[in-house]
């Protein structure tokens, strides 16, 4: 394997957490340890609006690894397409809670932030390995296009 395809956690099922900006992304936190307690090797992205609920650090002190922030931000990294990495590996891509804003980018194929990039950039390697987007916000905020 690639080296910039070497996903840090140990063997077994692999899955990329984003995170966007909202009062639910606390909940995400949630997730990781569930995923990691079934056995998931779990990485994540956070959005900068993510950041203002939740910090880089308590994901990786969950065991989160990588957690990216931004597209460079890892002078160490292998590969400058090490932002990459988790559309490549990970089996699974879960957007959880997902921002009206990071939807819409991805409905435009929007590539101008690193959860977009890394989104649609994520292939499953096999039928059962897919993405899933969990709107954050009030359901009225996603029933209607403007």
């Amino acid at each position: 394997m690639d080296a910039h395809l070497a996903f840090r956690g140990v063997g077994g099922p692999r899955l990329h957490l984003g995170v966007c900006g909202s009062v639910a992304a606390y909940r995400a936190l949630d997730l990781v340890r569930q995923w990691q307690d079934a056995g998931v090797s779990v990485s994540a992205t956070l959005t900068p609006s993510a950041q203002k609920f939740v910090t880089p650090l308590t994901f990786a002190a969950l065991g989160a690894a990588p957690v990216y922030t931004a597209p460079f931000d890892d002078p160490q990294a292998p590969s400058p397409f090490a932002h990459l990495e988790p559309g490549q590996v990970a089996q699974a891509l879960v957007i959880a809670p997902a921002s009206a804003a990071t939807i819409a980018r991805l409905a435009q194929g929007q590539a101008d932030e690193l959860l977009a990039c890394q989104a649609l950039a994520f292939r499953g390697k096999a039928r059962h390995e897919s993405g899933h987007v969990e709107p954050s916000g009030h359901a009225s905020q996603h029933r209607h296009p403007p």
